[in-house]
């Protein structure tokens, strides 16, 4: 994980990060350093086209470790579960629904808009 110069979530290398806290999706702010990915950009669209509260706002490494769930983006590997962060294990690391769905969502998305992995 890449921090900003405040010391919170910007993003990985090469890719977007995205956590679940509550059931809602959270990813840092273009304001906290991330480049501004079209597939970040795409899976916060398909998200809240599901209904599924999705705000992007600063993340502490805290943030990720505690959460449910964590994911990252990127436009040559999808969408991508994270088990682990520094050698702790994230949720109950085995069932990862959001990632799932929305990792489903992404490629039916690319393969219906003709965009290439």
């Amino acid at each position: 994980m890449m921090l900003n110069q405040a010391g919170r979530v910007a993003e990985a290398s090469v890719a977007n990060v995205f956590c679940v806290h509550g059931g809602a999706l959270l990813t840092p702010s273009l304001s906290e350093g991330p480049l501004g990915g079209i597939t970040r950009d795409s899976v916060l669209k398909l998200a809240r086209s599901r209904g599924i509260e999705a705000r992007e706002e600063p993340l502490t490494r805290y943030d990720l470790i505690t959460a449910e769930e964590v994911f990252m983006t990127g436009s040559g590997a999808g969408l991508v579960s994270v088990a682990e962060l520094d050698s702790g294990r994230i949720g109950n690391g085995e069932r990862r629904p959001m990632a799932e769905r929305l990792g489903a969502d992404l490629i039916d998305y690319r393969r219906e808009n003709g965009v290439q992995f």
